[in-house]
């Protein structure tokens, strides 16, 4: 049975975190520390969103940097690495799975932690606008993903019926 829709996840699933690693290294962390990074980022606004907070993506992730550093960061080199995230590239095989996707007729949405305007800037520059329907996110909704409510919310934008 075809799926109507797909909904993607952005950072990790459709965006590479690998190149972060150089800023990583400019700043003295191991470029292999984007791993790290990314993992306490997700614990720390998922943790928040677990109790009825939200926070948005950046301060979590400058918050997470900040801690894989042990604090020895100045806010500089934390924005340096920070804004790495602006132009991060797609994972290889995202425009042929996107292309199979719109050749078979599935409507595509994003759902992002992080904001409309860099997923948007992201697709843009990658080629991949012209597959998706949509971008949402979690700040929207006021949760980190997982949680029912953004995923329902995916479904409310493209005029699908959540089940």
């Amino acid at each position: 049975m075809k799926p109507e829709a797909v909904a993607f996840d952005v950072m990790e699933t459709l965006i590479s975190l690998e190149p972060l690693g150089e800023r990583l290294a400019e700043v003295g962390l191991s470029p292999d520390a984007e791993d790290a990074w990314f993992l306490r980022t997700l614990l720390y606004g998922l943790g928040l969103s677990v109790v009825g907070d939200y926070i948005p993506f950046p301060v979590a992730a400058a918050e997470s940097l900040r801690a894989i550093s042990r604090h020895t960061l100045t806010e500089d080199q934390v924005a340096h690495v920070i804004a790495g995230v602006k132009e991060l590239p797609a994972h290889p095989d995202v425009a042929g799975c996107m292309k199979t996707l719109a050749e078979g007729g599935v409507r595509m949405i994003c759902l992002t932690n992080g904001s409309a305007e860099i997923t948007r800037n992201f697709l843009d520059r990658n080629g991949l606008s012209e597959y998706i329907e949509s971008v949402a996110t979690t700040s929207e909704v006021g949760t980190w993903k997982p949680p029912a409510a953004v995923y329902n919310h995916g479904c409310t934008r493209l005029g699908l019926m959540p089940h």
